[in-house]
């Protein structure tokens, strides 16, 4: 099931290199993390427990779990040498002028509700 024509406007789906952008924005962004959210042993647990006990789960006492192995070298940078030509969500979000210009050009894309989407994928993972 293609997302893209739910998440992007109708001129933009057109655009071959701009939909693979986005894809591996999204992959690389949103669906690795999450991934690797869902496969930790911690985040399973306490998700069984909020779906089974009905009582608040204790606070953990024990650091939390490694990252899965398979997951974690998926969800590292290729490259750990910093691009002076990309920032990061997290730079953007952390400074106002940035997320200010940042959403009002997607706004002129029509593209607002992604970064709405990413930004609650962040605090979510934060």
């Amino acid at each position: 099931l293609p997302i893209f024509p739910y998440i992007l406007p109708p001129k933009a789906t057109d655009s071959r290199p701009l939909t693979l952008l986005i894809r591996e924005i999204l992959s690389g962004s949103v669906f690795l993390p999450s991934m690797d959210f869902l496969a930790d042993p911690d985040t399973v647990n306490r998700l069984l427990l909020i779906f089974i006990d009905n009582n608040p789960p204790e606070k953990a006492s024990e650091p939390e779990s490694p990252l899965v192995p398979f997951l974690q070298k998926f969800a590292e940078p290729k490259s750990k040498k910093p691009s002076v030509l990309k920032l990061e969500l997290k730079e953007i979000r952390e400074q106002q002028n940035l997320l200010f210009r940042f959403m009002n050009f997607l706004k002129q894309e029509g593209a607002l509700h992604v970064l709405q989407f990413c930004l609650a994928v962040e605090d979510f993972n934060d």
